[in-house]
């Protein structure tokens, strides 16, 4: 694999106003249960930068999760990126496949935690601009997500209401691979709720550590306010689904 070099921030985006951003995340879920055993879903989405708006980040991911037991599950899929790097590096188009588990437990009253543990093969075919060459750069990354939901004993409504919170940790192999607003650590928290079997909304305000270019140290902090709108199809055994990608 060929590993392109990308120049540090340089021209119409003043990266130093990044240090401290706002954004936006919009994420569509459909979940179809085969069985009780096996599930397909997809998620399709968008990240911008509200401050500046010329950071765009376009998605789809189709999976596949298979439930081993009611504590234990095994997610694989490939997700396809868009990326419009804010006139700092070159956009970038990213093919990513990845494989994972799920740990459900414990279960502390009506407390469910769960451990999503991930391994990620990037592949990144950067776009030709900002007076370079077109190249291809790959890297390992590795993520643990640490997510508890719990549902709300609201009374007299026919809408069950819940409070969530996650903290995600990512581990990349490739130390070179210089990516704008490149994350390290997340933490989330956000309530949602589910007003028919098939459908869930959720509302998350994330607070992120990144950092703007190869040359930075984490230091950015990312204020994200994340929607999940989930479908869900056919909905056999899969009663909780306290972690989505």
């Amino acid at each position: 694999m060929l590993f392109a070099q990308n120049t540090p921030p340089q021209n119409n985006t003043n990266v130093e106003d990044l240090k401290v951003n706002q954004q936006f995340w919009m994420d569509y879920i459909a979940y179809y249960e085969k069985s009780d055993k096996v599930q397909y879903y997809g998620d399709a989405g968008f990240r911008l930068l509200w401050d500046d708006r010329t950071w765009l980040r376009v998605s789809v991911r189709p999976s596949i999760n298979y439930r081993i037991s009611p504590k234990f599950e095994l997610r694989a899929g490939v997700g396809l990126f868009f990326i419009n790097n804010a006139d700092v590096l070159r956009d970038q188009l990213e093919l990513r496949p990845f494989q994972g588990i799920i740990i459900k437990w414990p279960s502390i009253w009506w407390v469910n935690i769960s451990h999503y543990i991930r391994v990620e093969q990037r592949v990144i075919y950067w776009l030709n601009g900002r007076g370079e060459e077109n190249g291809w750069e790959s890297e390992v990354r590795l993520r643990y997500k640490l997510s508890a939901k719990a549902y709300l004993p609201i009374q007299n409504t026919d809408i069950k209401y819940y409070a969530t919170i996650n903290y995600e940790f990512f581990f990349d192999t490739n130390k070179s691979f210089n990516e704008f607003l490149r994350n390290k650590a997340r933490i989330g928290f956000g309530m949602g709720c589910s007003w028919d079997p098939s459908w869930e909304l959720e509302a998350l305000l994330n607070f992120q550590r990144s950092r703007l270019d190869i040359n930075d140290d984490f230091d950015t902090s990312d204020i994200v306010l994340q929607v999940k709108l989930k479908w869900y199809i056919n909905k056999v055994d899969f009663q909780d689904q306290s972690i989505s990608e």
